[in-house]
């Protein structure tokens, strides 16, 4: 990730919305679409814990538990100060296949992958990967990544601290 990914200048060719997206996945997890179809109103910077707001807004979410507060750390907290300055995602805003296919694009014609099978939604599972390797409780790795927790659920796993205190772990 360090040494490819986010080199000096790796992303460059990237137009700067693409770019944003792109570096708000790598310390989130987020998936594309949760970024590009978020209102500027949904990056909440100001908060203790700066966090980006994963809600419906009209649309439906993949599933229930993926709604859900993402903090904002490192390169993604930039890249989302960006995003707001501008009034949110414009290009690929409600067109997250857009992004997808440009990023790939991207990524194939700079050399960037890791393997062929890789596309940026990989993004995805070298978080959940990093997070498992840095000894993050299974609770809290699902409240990060959206997906169902298969036991039941007491409390607020942590919430936001919790959430924020693990991908500090990973942040770049």
């Amino acid at each position: 990730m360090k040494s490819q990914l986010l080199a000096p200048d790796a992303l460059a060719g990237m137009n700067d919305e693409e770019r944003d997206v792109f570096l708000m996945m790598v310390n989130t997890d987020v998936r594309p679409s949760e970024i590009t179809d978020a209102p500027a109103s949904d990056f909440v910077l100001d908060a203790n814990i700066p966090y980006l707001r994963i809600a419906p807004h009209g649309r439906e979410l993949k599933v229930v538990h993926t709604e859900r507060d993402i903090p904002l750390l490192g390169g993604s907290l930039e890249a989302a100060r960006r995003i707001v300055a501008q009034g949110g995602i414009k290009r690929y805003g409600q067109n997250a296949g857009a992004w997808s296919a440009a990023a790939n694009k991207f990524l194939r014609t700079n050399g960037l992958k890791e393997t062929p099978k890789h596309v940026a939604y990989s993004l995805r599972y070298y978080v959940e990967d990093a997070l498992l390797a840095a000894g993050v409780d299974a609770r809290i790795r699902a409240d990060i990544l959206g997906h169902e927790y298969k036991r039941p659920s007491y409390g607020s796993g942590g919430a936001l601290l919790g959430r924020r205190d693990a991908l500090s772990l990973i942040a770049l």
